[in-house]
């Protein structure tokens, strides 16, 4: 029986997933450190979300949830055996974390890893409406933050969230940003079309995104700039529609998995990641961030977001699209030079496998390690 437990709890596999999870558990490996993966996933799909997640990880244990969301703590009965000698449990979000810590036994260290403002995220975007657990999350999210014995952060702003909301005062946490497993790329910067400036969007369709406030830069770059392409790659493409028809030269909509999204980056300029100024916002820690920095883009990017807006500028990384001092004709073309530099940067900070990056992670399972 594995001592060391990685615990996830309605999560698809995906991208994300695949940097978050996999690929982090792939790299405590690399260091001669082992976890059993125990993931529980939604019924529906399931074996064919099994199947991928065994591809990718096979010291994995994917179970089926108890029926709906709001029932999670069911599944504590099946977890109990299989924390029954853990010394050592990572739980990805406040499900998993509650899970563990109700079921791990009296030795085991439970680490909360925290993606983001999970109470934000419900009171700003309602992310659990129609679930029955409206009003719990609140209490799940400070249990998980007060009573694991340790957490990992994704950025600063994250913890004083928790020192605001839940009165965290504690010096346990480690604060490590979403990284990326992409590698050094320098060799593929010549682009087949040189001549046009690209912009990237990588995400999801969540409502954090901003759509409609993207489409008003997009239709800014656009008609500022003809020389101008935009990439978006993502899955509900419709609300690019009227962009479409406008410049239909101009904007390419696609949908690649998460192996192929380097290929496509490596082809562009800048990585699109604006969010609006909220809670959720301010405390996030986009992977696509990482993945456009790794491959050389330069930012596009909105006050408050995480701690990136500053980095952005203290490393001149990109544009703040709210500054006072951005005009939209400043967009050029990014030379080799710049996004070698740009990458070197992402590679040495943001890359799950730097001595950076690394070092955080097992600082937080080394109970002789001071954390801060």
């Amino acid at each position: 029986m594995s001592k060391h437990i990685f615990i996830t709890f309605n999560d698809n596999y995906d991208g994300i997933f695949q940097s978050q999870v996999i690929d982090v558990l792939k790299m405590y490996q690399s260091e001669g450190i082992y976890f059993k993966l125990i993931s529980f996933i939604s019924i529906r799909n399931f074996f064919k979300q099994r199947d991928k997640v065994l591809k990718n990880y096979p010291n994995a244990l994917v179970l089926p949830m108890f029926p709906k969301i709001k029932n999670w703590k069911l599944n504590r009965y099946m977890l109990k055996h299989f924390l029954k000698h853990a010394d050592l449990i990572i739980s990805r979000g406040i499900f998993a974390t509650n899970l563990a810590l109700l079921t791990k036994n009296r030795n085991s260290r439970v680490i909360y890893n925290g993606r983001g403002a999970i109470f934000s995220e419900q009171n700003e975007f309602g992310v659990y409406n129609g679930t029955g657990l409206e009003e719990t999350i609140f209490q799940l999210e400070k249990n998980a933050v007060l009573n694991s014995d340790i957490r990992i952060s994704v950025s600063q702003n994250l913890v004083a969230y928790w020192q605001k909301n839940f009165k965290y005062e504690k010096n346990s946490h480690e604060i490590i940003p979403s990284a990326t497993s992409f590698s050094f790329v320098p060799q593929r910067f010549n682009s087949k079309d040189n001549h046009r400036v690209t912009i990237v969007f990588s995400g999801s369709f969540s409502k954090w995104q901003s759509f409609e406030l993207m489409c008003t830069h997009f239709d800014h770059f656009l008609a500022s700039n003809k020389n101008i392409q935009i990439k978006i790659l993502c899955k509900n493409s419709s609300v690019f529609s009227k962009l479409k028809e406008k410049y239909a030269d101009a904007i390419q909509t696609m949908w690649v998995s998460h192996d192929k999204v380097r290929d496509v980056l490596i082809t562009a300029d800048y990585g699109y990641v604006y969010r609006d100024i909220t809670e959720t916002n301010k405390v996030a820690s986009p992977v696509k961030i990482a993945e456009y920095l790794s491959c050389g883009l330069k930012l596009l990017i909105s006050n408050s977001l995480g701690d990136y807006s500053n980095l952005t500028t203290s490393n001149n990384l990109g544009f703040n699209l709210d500054s006072n001092d951005f005009n939209f004709s400043d967009i050029q073309k990014v030379s080799i030079a710049e996004k070698e530099r740009i990458t070197k940067f992402a590679m040495e900070n943001l890359s799950i496998f730097s001595d950076k990056i690394k070092n955080k992670y097992l600082s937080v399972i080394n109970e002789n390690c001071s954390v801060n």
